[in-house]
């Protein structure tokens, strides 16, 4: 059982760290093609894709948390994963609206969460790493090769997802699948019942797009623009497994040499990173929380973590310590975030 979970954990990681990868390789051809002027546009555009991630988080992991419990159970379970991803293209309906291409980003989490939660844990990290590469090798080639720019890295991000999904359809065509591909009823009331054990998925993923909005509206009134530009590179780094390289993480991304941005980056980075190892434990009981069915717990240390605790520490340590307590916000928002699960833990 141990060497089981060891294998399952290891392959999770792999696939983040190729998704984290494939962010910092996109920053980078980004800030070498358009220096900070492109790293700004970065900046506002990640919240946006922060809040697609997290739509598809909310339907596809929260689905698959369902499909395992009902199975388990010895419920139904064969039309969980087509409600999950008609439920995804419906609610990507308003992207599309207005002009944002999202079906796949949203969709893609229903793929990657029910083939990992149908014991094909190495097709999910193939389909992530997969998509990562392809995404930075058509960045080098859509941005240059092509002469493309940031319309050719918009290209290649789009096409990501569909190198994923394509990978974790092999598990579906194949004789180990479990899941079905019955006919649903869209039920209102069922989409409820699995968001709510997506919810602190979603709060995970829309979590480094809110911290963007509120890091950039506290350091431009501090620190000015280059400041503010600093969250390209932090705010990237920020999704997922966080790589980024310690010493001087800033000065990849500083094609300009720029010696403001790279202070920045320098004492900023170091301060915001010491927030991770508090927020490892916080994602673990929000796991626990979800897998035995109890959404309460989940939703409250979710909304903490991901809105409240770090708008509220933000603000308050920013005025106490300018930019360093924005910076430290992080950490002491994960550590008010666990103090308030475990005492609800007490309670139960």
């Amino acid at each position: 059982m141990l060497k089981k979970f060891g294998k399952y954990i290891l392959q999770i990681i792999a696939g983040m760290i190729g998704i984290s990868i494939y962010i910092l390789a996109d920053t980078y051809f980004i800030s070498i093609y358009a220096g900070a002027d492109g790293l700004a546009v970065l900046n506002l555009i990640l919240p946006v894709y922060g809040v697609m991630y997290a739509v598809g988080a909310l339907i596809g992991i929260g689905s698959a948390t369902r499909y395992e419990i009902d199975k388990a159970t010895g419920k139904n379970t064969d039309t969980c994963f087509l409600h999950s991803l008609l439920w995804s293209l419906l609610c990507s309906i308003p992207f599309v609206l207005v002009g944002i291409f999202s079906p796949f980003f949203i969709c893609n989490y229903t793929f990657t969460a029910f083939a990992r939660n149908d014991h094909a844990t190495s097709t999910s990290m193939l389909g992530s790493i997969a998509g990562s590469m392809f995404n930075i090798v058509f960045d080098y080639v859509f941005m240059f090769s092509l002469h493309l720019g940031l319309a050719g890295a918009a290209l290649a991000t789009g096409f990501c997802p569909d190198v994923t999904m394509l990978i974790c359809s092999t598990h579906f065509l194949g004789k180990h699948n479990q899941v079905g591909f019955h006919r649903p009823h869209l039920s209102i009331r069922r989409l409820i019942d699995c968001c709510k054990l997506g919810v602190s998925a979603f709060v995970g993923e829309i979590f480094s797009g809110v911290v963007t909005i509120i890091f950039n509206m506290l350091i431009l009134g501090i620190a000015g623009n280059m400041g503010c530009l600093h969250l390209s590179g932090s705010g990237t780094a920020d999704r997922r497994c966080k790589l980024a390289v310690y010493r001087s993480p800033g000065n990849i991304f500083n094609s300009e040499h720029n010696p403001k941005l790279l202070r920045y980056a320098h004492t900023g980075l170091r301060l915001y990173f010491l927030g991770f190892l508090a927020a490892g434990i916080n994602i673990l009981l929000v796991a626990y929380y979800s897998v035995i069915d109890q959404s309460r717990p989940a939703i409250i240390d979710s909304l903490l973590r991901g809105a409240v605790a770090i708008a509220v520490s933000a603000i308050v340590l920013a005025a106490l310590f300018g930019v360093a307590g924005v910076w430290i916000s992080f950490l002491a928002s994960e550590m008010i975030t666990f103090v308030v699960v475990v005492l609800l833990g007490k309670k139960r």
